[in-house]
């Protein structure tokens, strides 16, 4: 074979395989035979390079022959000559394979980034599928793959390639052995048995750490027959030392200086110069253009630094010359000293480099992100337990439902949420107050604990992807993000130790044989982790409240209950708060929504009740006795309580979004169901009404609430949301705005739970839910069906003596061929009349002053009827409060003017008849031009007064 490859000097021209050529051991012809035949492959491979990664610096046959005589000149002189053939022919091989699963098949790249574009994952192997599926999850950039059927553009493209590269990266150890044992185990190294294993473990071993190292499995140990002695952790430091000292600039692609970023951190091999002075020193010199490449130099010296020191920490704890069960001295030895000899200057002093980087103070950080400065109240603290807590316990009901026949059928389900609960109470004991959270979820494992719980801002959990995934395919959804993020820091608002224990469930698959402990007693303590023979499965949460907590334990107690009361929306299991304190009673919850009916009609009515009107009334200085007026209310509020019904749509949001619940309050009154409460007296042609405040009519206000994961969101934020439903201009989303989305009367009560991370987020200070835009299309989605069954509900009380006020609550426009009836007028001020209206009529609206006319107008000698608004109870004479029968589809018959002062045009109605008409955007419409006409341009009007 010639001795160039291309450019580059062969592995024939290394100073190992010179050695190797001398070595006159009696194993030398079999090793050298060996060699001679893997090694021209393996050249030939990486010259080829043709799924080379090119984010990163080559791994090609240049590295590896540099990385080769980098051994050499790190190896002692003396040491050299005295180690075994197999060292020298496993250092050889270990220089041009440690790297080898950079340069992957062509035909594994192909596959993967086929699933990246299209979803198709035939062709991968389930083993290779799940790694990546699993990597993706773990990286947090992959939410757009796998496309399935989406045409990519150039950004999914540029992405993909880049996942590419870095997940190959990744595998590249386990790629590179795979590689071995394909292609070189048929092979025999001398009488060297297990030499394979060897070699895979001494290349892999330049990506772990120290207490790698000093596993027995890199002890020294005799080999073959005759003994030789192979030292795999003498052999793993020189190979690691190697690696990272190799900075010839032709290892950067010119393809790396173009690409992104990273060109940054790789210009720094173009100024790098290293030597090995006397005294084994080594020294690195660069003479940097700017401050940038100046910065990557010096993290790269910092790096071999850690390496030397590395090498140096091993010589000494593991004794290089020292091998168990042989009374000999070895003759490896490690010389290197641990600290590089810097000359990094700038060049020709263009610039003065100082760290530029911005240097946050980490113990500032931990302290805004535990504390009031960052959150607007220290009930946030028991939210991150709460939300903690019941992810944990969807996690484990997730794997319980996947482990059922039917995971999708909703009474097996329910059976199983019924069997879990998450708790908190509050145990008071002479020496401290504890806040206890404790729930039969899923539990965590060490890896867990030590990854994700004590990891602020962790990315998500692929196992937790994996699940939601299976949960999805299954047919329903898991509900949970599987992202700690900082909430866990939270707790110390309120508390100054903490102790989890905890034990992971079998479902998941990943159980531990034991329970785990941790205590940490503060931001910026050293947490302390002990094994536990705990048998509960799942996770307690103990908080030793703060002083200023526990010595106000009562009132913070109670407060703490009304949060809870407040806050929770939904639950996906059984809950329960609970003290030893007298003045606060348990507060339990069911699986599913919180508030039961008889709090949601409490809350609708919330606007009459005796105690709230009265105070308003004191405060008015109203002639009525504030007793009286107390009275009047509260027979109002048992009456308008005692009739109340709900109607209620409770379902899923579109994609797994969430879930939403709607309940809509009305009364069964003489005369037919109505979406407002009169009091009512007379018979059936006509009903008396009685004063409900300064109106007959009492509409409730509905609520609009909006959870994360069952717990109330303060306040919304929109996040790129449509203009069509929320303007652009404005960043606060309302609730009213969210009805407007569900298409809902202003009684109707509202409750949206949304639980994955593709329809909102939580804002950092957890007071702010930024919704995002695919909750705009879930509304929309939503809003014919929910129009579907206010129509349907309209139609089954058509017949009902209150059918236009229905309509005219709902803003609904449906035809009705029974008689009109409102209220008509009535000459008592205390007592209103509901009955049919007569025609032609007009409405109230037509007078300056809102009380009927003692003179109603006359129409071609017919007294025209003025039908007096409906106004709510303690809404007053607000037009904008008020309800009128006459609607978009009740389009007057004419527009007709008279005088009553002055001039007044109004609409007027000729007949009970309504029918269909297109909603005119400017609001009331009349029939123009007379049938049977065919004007075609308007000049004027002129009215007459008759």
């Amino acid at each position: 074979m010639s001795r160039q490859v291309g450019e580059l000097v062969s592995w024939e021209c290394t100073t190992l395989w010179r050695k190797l050529q001398k070595s006159r051991a009696a194993e030398a012809k079999s090793v050298r035979a060996t060699i001679d035949t893997v090694m021209p492959k393996v050249q030939t491979l990486l010259c080829s390079g043709g799924t080379a990664l090119t984010d990163f610096t080559l791994h090609d046959h240049g590295h590896a022959f540099r990385v080769s005589e980098r051994m050499a000149d790190i190896v002692p002189p003396d040491v050299v000559t005295r180690l075994s053939t197999y060292e020298i022919a496993l250092l050889l091989l270990a220089a041009y394979l440690h790297d080898i699963g950079m340069v992957p098949e062509q035909h594994k790249v192909n596959e993967l980034y086929w699933f990246l574009l299209s979803g198709d994952a035939k062709a991968l192997d389930e083993v290779e599928m799940d790694l990546f599926q699993s990597w993706l999850d773990d990286d947090g950039r992959a939410d757009p793959f796998p496309l399935r059927g989406q045409t990519p553009n150039a950004e999914t493209i540029q992405l993909a390639q880049e996942l590419l590269t870095h997940y190959a990266r990744s595998r590249h150890n386990d790629w590179g052995a795979d590689w071995i044992k394909g292609n070189l185990s048929s092979h025999e190294l001398g009488t060297y048995s297990g030499w394979i294993d060897d070699l895979v473990a001494l290349c892999k071993s330049h990506h772990e750490g120290y207490a790698h190292l000093c596993d027995s499995r890199f002890n020294p140990r005799i080999v073959g027959s005759p003994a030789r002695v192979v030292h795999l952790r003498y052999l793993a430091t020189v190979l690691r030392v190697a690696d990272i000292l190799e900075f010839d600039p032709e290892r950067t692609p010119d393809v790396v200086f173009r690409h992104r970023s990273i060109a940054i951190y790789w210009w720094k091999d173009k100024e790098i110069s290293t030597i090995l002075e006397g005294g084994r020193r080594m020294l690195m010199s660069a003479r940097p253009l700017n401050a940038i490449v100046h910065r990557a130099v010096e993290r790269t010296a910092d790096d071999v630094d850690k390496e030397l020191l590395l090498a140096r920490n091993l010589a000494d704890e593991t004794h290089f010359d020292k091998a168990p069960y042989l009374n000999q001295e070895l003759p490896h030895r490690w010389d290197l000293m641990p600290l590089l000899q810097r000359d990094i200057r700038p060049r020709n002093d263009e610039y003065e480099y100082i760290d530029g980087a911005f240097r946050p103070d980490g113990s500032k950080l931990i302290q805004l992100f535990s504390g009031l400065t960052l959150y607007s109240s220290p009930y946030a603290a028991v939210r991150e337990l709460l939300q903690n807590a019941f992810d944990a316990a969807r996690e484990r009901i997730a794997y319980q439902r996947l482990s059922s026949s039917t995971p999708s059928d909703g009474t097996a389900a329910k059976r199983i949420l019924e069997a879990h609960e998450v708790t908190l109470r509050i145990e008071v004991s002479p020496n401290a107050v504890w806040l206890v959270c404790r729930d039969t979820g899923a539990g965590m494992t060490k890896r867990i604990i030590r990854d994700y719980l004590l990891v602020s801002g962790n990315s998500r959990r692929h196992d937790v992807m994996s699940l939601e995934r299976r949960c999805r395919e299954a047919g329903f959804t898991l509900g949970r993000t599987g992202q700690f993020g900082v909430g866990v820091l939270s707790y110390f608002m309120i508390a100054d130790r903490v102790v989890f224990l905890t034990r992971r469930c079998q479902e998941a698959g990943d159980g531990e044989a034991t329970g785990w402990s941790f205590q940490t007693d503060g931001v910026g303590s050293f947490g302390e982790l002990r094994r536990s023979e705990t048998r509960f499965v799942g996770t307690e949460v103990r908080m030793r409240l703060r002083s200023k907590y526990a010595d106000e334990i009562e009132d913070w107690s109670i407060g703490l209950r009304a949060y809870l009361a407040n806050a929770l929306l939904r639950v996906p299991c059984r809950f329960q708060f609970r003290t030893t304190l007298p003045d606060c009673p348990a507060f339990p919850a069911t699986p599913g929504w919180v508030e039961d009916r008889e709090k949601t009609t409490t809350a609708l009515l919330r606007s009459i009740a005796p105690e709230r009107v009265s105070a308003e009334a004191q405060r008015s200085g109203r002639r009525r006795s504030v007793q009286d007026d107390k009275a009047h209310w509260a027979k109002v509020y048992r009456e308008a309580r005692d009739g109340c019904k709900l109607l209620q749509l409770d379902g899923e949001l579109p994609e797994g979004l969430g879930r939403y619940r709607i309940r809509l309050p009305y009364w069964e009154l003489p005369g037919g169901g109505s979406l407002g409460f009169f009091r009512l007296s007379g018979g059936s042609s006509t009903r008396a009404l009685k004063r409900i405040g300064k109106g007959y009519l009492f509409v409730p206000w509905g609520r609009t609430r909006v959870a994360w994961k069952g717990m109330l969101a303060p306040e919304l934020k929109r996040h790129d949301l449509e203009a069509e439903m929320y303007p652009p201009h404005a960043d606060i989303v309302t609730r009213d705005e969210l009805r407007r989305g569900f298409a809902l009367p202003r009684s109707a009560d509202l409750e949206i739970d949304l639980t994955s991370a593709d329809a909102a987020e939580l804002s950092v200070s957890r007071d702010r839910l930024i919704l995002k835009d695919a909750v705009n299309k879930a509304l929309k989605r939503l809003r014919e069906k929910v129009r579907t069954a206010w129509k349907s509900f309209l139609c089954r009380h058509q017949t009902s003596e209150y059918f236009h006020l229905n309509v005219a609550i709902f803003e609904q426009a449906l035809p009705n061929p029974m008689p009109l009836r409102w209220l008509v007028p009535s000459r008592g001020e205390s007592v209103g009349i509901w009955g049919k209206v007569r025609f032609p009529a007009i409405v109230s609206t037509a007078y300056d002053r809102i009380f009927v006319p003692s003179r109603p107008p006359v129409w071609k000698g017919k007294e025209v009827h003025v039908t007096p608004l409906v106004y709510d109870s303690y809404i007053g004479t607000d037009h904008s409060r008020s309800f009128s029968w006459c609607g978009e589809n009740s389009p007057p018959h004419r527009i007709v003017a008279f005088w009553s002062r002055n001039a007044r045009i109004a609409c007027m109605w000729t007949a009970n008849r309504t029918r269909r008409q297109p909603k005119c955007p400017l609001g009331t419409t009349c029939s123009f031009p007379p049938s049977g006409t065919t004007w075609h341009w308007l000049c004027g009007i002129r009215m007459a007064f008759s």
